[in-house]
Parts: C-alpha cells; sequence; structure tokens
C-alpha cells in the first residue's frame, strides 16, 4: 500500500508540473498578446507579414481537401494547379493545423490564436516531460516528502515557452513544432541510451520529419550534436561496448524515423526539383555574419530582431536560465568532462551564427530570403537544459532537512515563478511591437471590410456554377485568396511555387515577382486561353466582359463568356513556342497562333509619342478603334507610380504588384489619349509599349476553338473526367501545368502526354470523339509509400516487444521500461 501511495503522489506532481507548464504558458501568450490589444481583448488579430500572405490561407485550404476540385495532392486554387501534398509538407503537416477547419473562414482570427496558444502550449508541456526525466536522473531514489521540489523546474518550462525565437516567428508557425518536438526527441534518445531501444524517439523523431522536413533536418542535427555531448559525459573505457550498442541503435531508429516519414520527404523533394531548388543558389560572400561582439545584444531582453532582414539570431530565454547555466559550470556535482563537452556545444551553436559556412549548413545550404537563423530555438533549448540540469543537480535534500518546518522552498519557488514570468513577458512584448513597427499586424476589422470586399463575390459565383473553371482578380486581400475562399484561382507565392509557371506569367505579361505570381496584368486573351471564366475587378472593365455582380465597395464579379475549358483540341503544330520577347503582347500574340494554327494579330501596336524624363514623363497616341488599349513598361526599379489617363487615374506601376500588363481603356476612334506617368522617384524606363487588342478576331478565333472542348463530367478531388471530340491532325490541349504526378487515360488506356510552351500538357490521340481522365498523385508519393510500408513491417520486428506492451499490458512499472 505504501509503494501505490508513493506512485500516486509521484504520479500527481508529474501531472501538476506538466498540466502547470502547458496552462501558464499560453496565459503568459495571452498576457502579452492582451497587452499589445490582440483579439479576443481588443482589434488586433495575428495576421502579419507570411501569416497573413501565406499560412493563414494555406491553413483554411484545408477544409477544401476534403470535398470539392482539390484534394491532399493536388490543388487548382494555386497558381492555374499544382502540387499540394509539397506545400502541405512546408507549411501544414502539423495534426495541430487540422484544428482550423472547424472555424469558418470570417472567423479564421480566431482560428489562428488557437492554434497559436496550443502550440506555445505543447513546447512548455514538451520541455516539462523532458526537464522531469533530467530530474529523475539525479534523484534515482525520490522520496515523498521531497518530490514537490521538483515543481522548481516549471519557470524553466514557460521560459522555453516564450522564448524570443517562438516570439519572433509566431507568424510562422510550422516551425514551432520543431521547438515542440524537441525536447521529446532528446527524451527518446535518453531513453536508448540508457539501455531501451529507442521507440519514443523513433516516434518524435518521425513526427518531426512530417510536420515540418526543414526544422527536422534541424532537430537531427542538433540530435546528433546532443548525442555527442552525452557521450562525451558517459563514455569510459568500461562502457565503451556498449555505448557503441546504442550509437548503431541510435543510427537504425533515425533511419526508421526516415523511412516512416518518407511518403511525405519524397513528395516534397520531387515538388521542391520544381520550384525552389531551381531558383537556389549556395554562396558564402563573406566569411562572418556581423562582429561577434555584438552577438552579446541577444542576450538581453527586449532584443528585437527583425527576423526577415537581420542577421542576428534571436535567442534570448531569459536571465533566470541564463544565471543557472553559468551556475552548471561551478557546481561540484557536475563533472569536469561533462562541462567541456557543454562548452563545446555552446560555442559551436555560437560560431553557427558567426560563420557564414556553418550557418549555410544547418540550412542544408540552401539560400533564403531572410530568417538565416531559422535553427536558433537549439541553442535556447540547450542554455535552458542547463539550467534545468543545475536545478536538478542543486542539494535541495539537505537544504529541505534544514528548513523541513519552513515554507522557504516554495517561496523560492514561487518567487522564481514571478521573476520568469514578468522577464519573459516583457521579452514577448517587446518582440510583438517590433513586428509590429515594421509591418503592422491586421485588425479584425481590416481582415472582416477585405473579406466583405471578394467573399461575396466567390460565394456568389460558387454557388451559382458548379462547373470546373477558374477565377482571376486584380485585386485581392492576401497573395493566396483562392486558397483562403475556395476558388481555382491564379496567384500564389509559397515556398513551394512552380518556377514554369512564373516564367510563363511573367513573359506574358502578369506581375511576378520572388516567389509570387498573380493574375494581375491579365488580358481577355489570357483569360481566355488559360480558362478564367470569371474574373473579379475593382477597375473600369473591358467590354469584353458581362458583369454578374457588384458590391458596394466598387467590386464585382464579371463573365467571360468566351474562357476556353481547361482540356481542348487545338492544331498546336509545334510545342516549342519562343516567347522570349520583352513585348508580352507579342508573346500573347505568339502563344495564341502557335495553338490555334492562325497567323493573326490580336495586339496592334499603334504610333505614340514620348516626351519628359524620369521624374515624369507622357505617352499620346490617337485612338483608331474602340478596342481595349494596354500599356506596359520594363523598369530596373521600383517605385510608387501614378498612371493618368486623360486626367483621370487608370492605376498605379512599378511596384511587384502593379509591374505588369495595364488596362487603359476603349476610346472612340479619332480621340486623342494622353498618358501621364507620375512617379514618386526617378524611374528607369528600358522597354514601354501600348497595344490594341482587336476584341473581334479573338473572339471568331476562340469560338472555333471551344467548338472542340472537353465536356467535364466529374471534377472532384483533383480528377477530371470527361469526353471530347479530337478533328483530325489536332492535339488534345489544357491549361494544366506539366507535372509528371498526372495519369491521362484516353478511353480507359494510360497515354503519355508531353509539355508545350515549357508549362502545360499536350496529348497526342487518334481523330474522334474520346472519354477522358486525368487524374493526380504527388510524384514521390508512391516511392515514399513503399518505403514506408518497408519500414513499417521492420519497425514492427524491431520494436514487437513494446508495442505488444503497450496495446496489452494495463500497468507498467515505469514509463522507461517501454519509450
Amino acid at each position: 500500500m505504501k509503494n501505490k501511495a508513493k506512485k500516486k503522489t509521484f504520479l500527481w506532481v508529474d501531472i501538476l508540473l506538466y498540466a502547470s507548464a502547458f496552462f501558464i504558458s499560453v496565459t503568459g501568450m495571452l498576457f502579452i498578446l492582451k497587452s499589445r490589444g490582440f483579439y479576443p481583448f481588443k482589434d488586433n488579430t495575428l495576421f502579419i507579414m507570411d501569416m497573413q500572405s501565406q499560412f493563414m490561407e494555406f491553413l483554411a485550404s484545408l477544409r477544401y481537401t476534403i470535398n470539392g476540385d482539390n484534394s491532399i495532392f493536388y490543388s487548382w486554387s494555386r497558381s492555374l494547379g499544382g502540387n499540394y501534398l509539397g506545400l502541405y509538407a512546408y507549411y501544414l503537416a502539423s495534426p495541430l493545423s487540422w484544428i482550423t477547419i472547424f472555424f469558418p473562414v470570417d472567423k479564421f482570427y480566431a482560428a489562428i490564436l488557437v492554434l497559436t496558444l496550443l502550440k506555445i502550449g505543447c513546447c512548455g508541456l514538451t520541455f516539462s516531460l523532458f526537464a522531469s526525466y533530467l530530474w529523475n536522473r539525479c534523484h534515482p531514489v525520490p522520496d515523498t516528502d521531497h518530490c514537490w521540489q521538483k515543481l522548481i523546474l516549471l519557470p524553466m518550462a514557460v521560459s522555453y515557452a516564450l522564448i524570443s525565437y517562438n516570439m519572433a516567428y509566431s507568424f510562422c508557425l510550422m516551425w514551432i513544432d520543431g521547438v515542440i518536438l524537441l525536447p521529446l526527441i532528446l527524451l527518446g534518445l535518453e531513453k536508448l541510451l540508457n539501455g531501451q531501444k529507442g521507440l519514443l524517439y523513433t516516434l518524435a523523431l518521425t513526427t518531426s520529419f512530417i510536420c515540418n522536413y526543414f526544422t527536422g533536418y534541424i532537430v537531427g542535427i542538433f540530435t546528433a550534436i546532443y548525442l555527442l555531448f552525452r557521450l562525451c559525459t558517459l563514455v569510459t573505457r568500461q562502457t565503451l561496448s556498449f555505448y557503441l550498442r546504442r550509437v548503431l541503435r541510435f543510427a537504425a531508429t533515425t533511419l526508421l524515423a526516415i523511412g516512416l516519414a518518407s511518403p511525405l520527404l519524397f513528395a516534397v523533394l520531387k515538388d521542391l526539383a520544381s520550384g525552389r531548388l531551381t531558383a537556389v543558389t549556395y554562396r558564402a560572400d563573406t566569411i562572418t555574419n556581423f562582429p561577434f561582439v555584438q552577438l552579446l545584444a541577444q542576450f538581453t531582453n527586449g532584443s528585437y530582431i527583425n527576423p526577415l532582414y537581420e542577421a542576428f539570431p534571436n535567442i534570448y530565454c531569459g536571465y533566470t536560465a541564463l544565471v543557472l547555466a553559468l551556475l552548471f559550470f561551478t557546481l561540484r556535482r557536475v563533472s569536469l568532462r561533462e562541462k567541456l563537452a557543454a562548452a563545446g556545444v555552446i560555442l559551436l551553436l555560437l560560431l553557427s551564427f558567426y560563420l557564414t559556412r556553418l550557418n549555410y549548413f544547418w540550412q542544408a545550404f540552401m539560400e533564403f530570403t531572410g530568417f538565416s537563423h531559422r535553427y536558433a530555438f537549439v541553442f535556447s533549448f540547450f542554455v535552458l537544459y542547463l539550467a534545468s540540469r543545475t536545478l536538478s543537480a542543486l542539494p535541495f535534500n539537505s537544504f529541505i532537512a534544514k528548513w523541513s518546518n519552513k515554507p522557504v522552498l516554495q517561496l523560492i519557488a514561487l518567487l522564481l515563478m514571478g521573476v520568469v514570468s514578468v522577464d519573459m513577458g516583457l521579452n514577448g512584448r517587446a518582440i510583438i511591437l517590433g513586428l509590429e513597427n515594421d509591418y503592422d499586424y491586421d485588425t479584425l476589422t481590416f481582415y472582416q471590410d477585405n473579406l466583405a470586399v471578394i467573399k461575396p463575390l466567390t460565394d456568389d459565383i460558387l454557388s451559382n456554377d458548379n462547373g470546373f473553371y477558374r477565377v482571376n482578380q486584380d485585386f485581392e486581400y492576401a497573395n493566396n485568396d483562392a486558397m483562403l475562399l475556395g476558388f481555382n484561382g491564379m496567384a500564389h507565392y509559397s515556398s513551394t511555387f512552380n518556377q514554369t509557371v512564373n516564367s510563363l506569367t511573367s513573359r506574358l505579361g502578369f506581375a511576378q515577382a520572388h516567389y509570387w505570381n498573380s493574375g494581375h496584368g491579365s488580358t481577355p486573351l489570357t483569360d481566355s486561353l488559360l480558362g478564367v471564366k470569371y474574373h473579379l475587378f475593382n477597375t473600369p472593365t473591358p467590354s469584353f466582359y458581362t458583369k454578374i455582380k457588384a458590391t458596394e465597395y466598387g467590386t464585382s464579379s464579371c463573365l467571360n463568356e468566351n474562357a476556353l475549358s481547361i482540356v481542348y483540341s487545338a492544331p498546336l503544330p509545334d510545342r516549342k513556342i519562343n516567347l522570349d520577347n520583352d513585348n508580352p503582347f507579342l508573346n500573347q500574340n505568339i502563344l495564341l497562333n502557335s495553338i490555334a494554327g492562325t497567323d493573326l494579330e490580336y495586339f496592334t501596336f499603334p504610333d505614340f509619342e514620348f516626351t519628359g524624363n524620369e521624374s515624369a514623363w507622357s505617352y499620346s497616341f490617337t485612338a483608331g478603334s474602340d478596342w481595349p488599349v494596354y500599356l506596359y513598361m520594363q523598369s530596373p526599379d521600383f517605385s510608387s507610380t501614378k498612371v493618368l489617363v486623360n486626367g483621370t487615374e487608370a492605376g498605379s506601376y512599378f511596384t511587384h504588384e502593379t509591374n505588369c500588363i495595364l488596362y487603359l481603356g476603349s476610346f472612340t476612334p479619332g480621340e486623342k489619349v494622353l498618358i501621364d506617368i507620375l512617379p514618386a522617384t526617378s524611374v528607369r524606363v528600358e522597354y514601354a509599349q501600348i497595344a490594341v487588342l482587336n476584341t473581334v478576331l479573338l473572339e471568331n478565333t476562340l469560338l472555333n476553338l471551344r467548338t472542340n472542348e472537353m465536356r467535364i463530367t466529374d471534377h472532384k478531388g483533383a480528377k477530371l473526367k470527361g469526353t471530347i471530340y479530337v478533328p483530325e491532325g489536332q492535339k488534345i490541349v489544357t491549361s494544366i501545368p506539366y507535372d509528371i504526378g498526372w495519369t491521362v487515360k484516353i478511353d480507359g488506356k494510360k497515354v503519355p502526354f508531353q509539355k508545350y510552351a515549357e508549362t502545360f500538357i499536350a496529348i497526342e490521340t487518334e481523330a474522334g470523339e474520346h472519354d477522358i481522365s486525368f487524374t493526380y498523385l504527388s510524384p514521390g508519393f508512391s516511392t515514399g509509400m513503399i518505403v514506408f510500408l518497408i519500414t513499417l513491417i521492420l519497425s514492427v520486428l524491431y520494436f514487437q516487444p513494446d508495442i505488444f506492451r503497450i496495446l496489452l499490458v494495463k500497468g507498467r512499472k515505469n514509463d522507461s521500461d517501454i519509450m
């Protein structure tokens, strides 16, 4: 009975520690948000930077993978359509992400708040689990009279949850999963070193690779470093063979973790190969990232570092942790070997921040735009590890014996918790304030107002037309509105972009910059070729479109009756189409002529006069028809520029969003047209062209192409099925981006497909009526599943006794016996 009572006491102490670590961390984050006026206390949302332009929309897109046109493998909402599994693996693979599907889009600020709080709380929880193990390691024979002293570790767990890294990257929640899982992985490693098989280590590392492969890579590297650190502490001549076997087991279980995560890992590597890896170059222009002495400033409270541009890491984890970590090196109970090994880890991590080549190693030798120290959380963890190690090694038993009748330790624990809470709270508030000053958080009102501008239009389209088509827009709330609102769109911005689509749209006159491309700059010709049946406008609308709905905010949705199906028959005499002209209107002429087998000038170029200089200039011409007129300019500079047409503002130019084709309007034949360009700063124009679109020629060509469109009968779950008639001498042409993940079947038989314009799918087949289907499976997934199944079998065989005990044994003596 006494043993049962002891176990119950120990269990309640652990539960109290773990629960307190979670809820105090969440409460601390809420206080930080309250101090800066965030929802649910005031009007600020957590939508800022990548959270506003990427992560929030991607989370919203999860609900559209359950039913509709999209699936977990493919999304039509991203840049004409593309691999979704690669994006999922980078941004969304955390199981916690799926919580957001229970929140409506117009209340999505609440979903992001809940997800943020959960991840912050989980950081505190997992660190408390690891710290508890450290304590038990130092106190192998616990005393029920003194077991409550373990709660002295609670401040370290809360510090870990509120480290500067978590605050600075609160808008990139996919990286926080690495912070959550690192303590569990190292706890599993500790148990593996203690003689266990490593089930916890394998499961935690697998989860890390699944949640985010990049932070999984970082965690994997640090785990190897931690293993070397522990071996330096543990290995003696007598125990060498024992730990060599542990190292082999570590290697084997690491490979098992990689194999178990391989369906996502293989898929994401294939996806990156079509985009980011094609644009990445490794270079080390300098030896160091900053003067080393300046790194000391990052050990002070409130040291905000702009995470996008600054070269310094966000590593602050509290003054208390720093003091305790330094005290670690003075403890008599800690061996000299352990102190030297710990100093080596600290030095290695500091040099990684300082030296360019070491920094690139942590980034897998890939060059990123900003966020130069994404691995900084491992440094904060190690400092807090040393702090927890110090608290665990202090001689509390003798201290308590001396003060047995006085609640001194409880007061110390409460005082320490108070100091840490104030310290980390002020630091978190300073970082959130820094982000707010640099980038501005969207307010709840701003978010709702933007939804009111666009959502009624897309809801109306989707509720009244259940066909398969694309929707374009010349205004947006963020860069991925289609993924937020669930329509098949043109724009996309993420690290998992499609390089060929971005290149093509840029050559056709669309706005395209960095990894972002959009529907800005489209014309009736590109809209029709790309299957854009509906277009959302907040600017004057060319007569080519028919207005169907308007909002009180001046936005409207328009129908493009000439839009082609996403699949149709066309001559396409040559799949290799040269679109390397500086003039996007010529490229559009070439593209349509190459598909339709025509030789027509859809865009023509009136003579115009130029006057002015780099500070302000004008173009003037005489209208020869009432057809729509467009302007395109090229410049190496970016500026805020007004474009006036006969004194009325037609738009802006030379920003990322507006550096594209601009619709000027339609004019009366013989009318004099004056275009004034008024830049805020001097702008060098390298190329300019005014073009007129012959809509009569365009409509006639499109009408011919539409006679042999695919009649789509099913378009659910990233699958297209239907029938198509192919005339003699023609090919099946699509506006589906080429991807080896597609399987195309004609009359039930799998057929090969080719690429045209270096971007889209084309298929050669016999003339006649055909059943046709398109089915998508992310490249690499099938291979990854084979590796996964083989690894799963090996894992079951390896862990069989442990798995059997977990499933069938109701009670157990000690958690370390299994995990």
